[in-house]
């Protein structure tokens, strides 16, 4: 079983971060292969960067957050699990991954451990099928 373990980076202190290092070992010796958003292999996207900022009249750290957070979903999208940590919810990048781990019905849980489901998940879930519906 493959984990793809998400929570807040940026600002975060040393002791957060290294939450998921922690982490990580702890599933491994379970047996678990592990990624962490620490560690998400970004192959060809890092040279996409300058291609879409030319074609794009975005923010270049606009785009670089947009390649990044696909990197993400791509990785994740390989996992049969996703674990969150503690403060998740102020993330934009983890609110994402959990809404894309239910839609490819992926189970999600927290630093406790526990199964988690958010209150709006279904107008969620609506929201998102609608977007991906337009593409």
């Amino acid at each position: 079983m493959k984990i793809f373990i998400s929570g807040p980076i940026e600002g975060m202190s040393d002791r957060h971060l290294k939450r998921f290092g922690e982490l990580k070992e702890y599933f491994e010796r379970a047996g678990y292969e592990i990624i962490t958003e620490l560690a998400v292999p970004r192959p060809e996207l890092e040279n996409e960067v300058e291609r879409l900022i030319n074609k794009c009249n975005k923010e270049t750290d606009l785009i670089s957050w947009l390649i990044i957070s696909m990197s993400k979903i791509w990785a994740l999208a390989q996992c049969d699990a996703l674990f969150l940590l503690s403060g998740w919810r102020e993330c934009h990048a983890s609110v994402i991954l959990f809404v894309i781990a239910r839609k490819l019905g992926l189970p999600a849980y927290v630093d406790d451990g526990s199964a988690i489901k958010l209150a709006n998940e279904d107008k969620i879930r609506g929201w998102f099928e609608k977007q991906m519906e337009k593409l």
